[in-house]
């Protein structure tokens, strides 16, 4: 009876554990979805100004209140697009004294017809306190972008410039993110926890498939071909994980060695 009573608490202690991962996927992707819908915003155009940035109310009640934000619309970091025929010489030095991250040029994205959009920059600001709309116009007007937004998910808009969570839209280089003003950018494109299992799944997929036998291999391929995935999960926290499974394959390749004598 012991043993059945011991079996059905593990049951159901799997059974929330898996209810508690699926509500955490279900969030991640909740996340996203709205990370996705702040920059679709941004780079919306008007139908009689074909090409240039919508510039529509100045009430962002819509984008405000997300967890960086608060009642009164001030949030700590803002959303703005820049676009490179219309930003003047000189913009980035506009932006000097402040912390913030500036996309690839996003030259290769397709709207829903399949068109290639304008190019633009998605621009990331953040500040050590909330300010308003008013405060962020002021230091922006100039740029001649698109009116800044409050972001609900600053490591979500990181890795969305590089569209690292996106794979069906044009994959830009992580590396060719910039931080300015002293933003830890490693940090910020940390993936999240679902796109960390995915990841540990492929360099599991890769050392089955390459019958590897020693932890050095995939960490000198992952520093090598893999360096912006890879490796900084490897050297953060997952080189145990990883090790394990490498010396179980190695095991095993082993026994089937001693068998085949």
């Amino acid at each position: 009876m012991a043993k059945i009573a011991k079996s059905r608490s593990g049951s159901r202690a799997s059974k929330e554990n898996r209810q508690r991962y699926d509500e955490k996927r279900a969030a991640e992707r909740e996340a996203k979805a709205s990370v996705i819908a702040e920059h679709m915003r941004l780079e919306e155009v008007t139908a009689d100004s074909p090409g240039l940035p919508k510039r529509g109310s100045d009430n962002h009640d819509n984008h405000g209140n997300g967890k960086k934000g608060q009642k009164d619309g001030r949030s700590r970091n803002w959303l703005m697009v820049v676009y490179p025929d219309s930003a003047p010489a000189g913009w980035r030095d506009m932006l000097d004294e402040l912390q913030w991250v500036e996309s690839p040029l996003h030259d290769k994205d397709v709207d829903a017809d399949g068109e290639i959009k304008k190019p633009h920059w998605h621009i990331l600001l953040m500040f050590d306190g909330n300010k308003s709309v008013e405060q962020i116009k002021a230091l922006t007007s100039r740029l001649n972008g698109t009116i800044p937004v409050v972001c609900q998910s600053a490591r979500g808009t990181v890795r969305y410039m590089a569209h690292m969570d996106n794979p069906e839209k044009y994959q830009y280089s992580p590396s060719d993110i910039k931080a300015h003003g002293g933003v830890d950018l490693m940090r910020l494109l940390q993936p999240t926890s679902a796109t960390r299992y995915l990841l540990i799944g492929e360099m599991r997929e890769y050392v089955a498939n390459n019958n590897v036998t020693e932890f050095a291999d995939l960490f000198d391929y992952a520093a090598t071909e893999r360096f912006e995935d890879w490796f900084p999960l490897l050297c953060d926290s997952c080189a145990y994980i990883m090790g394990q499974y490498i010396k179980s394959v190695r095991n095993k390749l082993l026994a089937m060695m001693n068998d085949g004598r």
